[in-house]
């Protein structure tokens, strides 16, 4: 277990990955990064782009290039 701030993270065990903290964070898809070109538009975290990468329709691809990794995920 990480403690972050008082707050306590799973880490990694030997059958699966809990979750990207501290040094790791830059594998989250929820990790915001430099923009990057996808689908035709400029995203700013790998999870939007996989949402997006989910429709064919150009349409969903421009409103999910705009947000952020927990509002795309839903």
């Amino acid at each position: 277990m990480y403690t972050i701030n008082s707050k306590r993270y799973p880490t990694v065990t030997e059958t699966r990955i809990c979750g990207f903290f501290q040094e790791y964070r830059f594998l989250s898809n929820f990790y915001k990064c430099l923009k990057f070109e996808w689908l035709g538009y400029e995203f700013d975290n790998t999870e939007a782009a996989y949402m997006a990468s989910k429709s064919t329709d150009p349409h969903v691809h421009k409103l999910f290039s705009t947000l952020a990794p927990k509002v795309a995920r839903n």
